[in-house]
């Protein structure tokens, strides 16, 4: 059985839900009020980023792609792109991969503080073609790697695929297309 917790994501940015979290809004760091889901202490979007500011209607809708410089601008405001240690932290949730209405991707969480991420491929950074739809997700991170990356092209991201390889990787090149689940400020 699907533990989904089904949402519609609001156009002016916000998420709501038929969940108790948004019935009594969370509250951010700074004591503002947000739609959300609240996974190991972080406020997770329940939509993807669509057009720059703006959530897909739908948690399985997969939304638009992004390079990392985009990424970092394309989240409404109170929201931004998670850092590396937020998405470490989504990853110490359980987590499976599923199908919703016919969309592949992971679900994030325990009911009934879930979040879906579509799989939804990525543009390569070379050619701006589309891999892996359907069977990889990629997510950007804020986090710029100064550790292993030689020059300044890669960024942390979150990334996982129908074989259950869960991870978060370093070597995110800039150019490549990735999806943008925002988190609480």
């Amino acid at each position: 059985m699907l533990n989904l917790l089904w949402t519609k994501c609001r156009k002016s940015g916000s998420a709501t839900a038929k969940s108790r979290e948004l019935e009594a809004p969370l509250e951010n760091k700074k004591g503002e009020k947000k739609g959300g889901v609240l996974i190991n202490g972080v406020i997770w979007a329940t939509c993807n980023i669509g057009k720059k500011g703006k959530f897909v209607s739908q948690p399985h809708d997969s939304g638009n792609l992004y390079t990392w410089e985009k990424a970092k601008r394309a989240c409404p405001a109170g929201w931004r792109l998670p850092t590396v240690d937020e998405l470490k932290k989504l990853l110490q949730a359980p987590n499976r991969w599923t199908n919703i209405n016919g969309v592949y991707g992971r679900e994030f969480g325990t009911y009934p503080n879930t979040i879906f991420l579509p799989a939804a491929g990525f543009l390569d950074n070379r050619d701006g073609m589309l891999e892996d739809a359907g069977a990889h997700g990629d997510y950007w991170s804020s986090t710029h790697d100064m550790e292993n990356s030689t020059q300044f092209c890669c960024a942390y991201f979150l990334k996982f695929n129908r074989d259950n390889d869960v991870d978060t990787g370093s070597w995110g090149i800039h150019r490549s297309g990735f999806s943008v689940r925002c988190v609480a400020e």
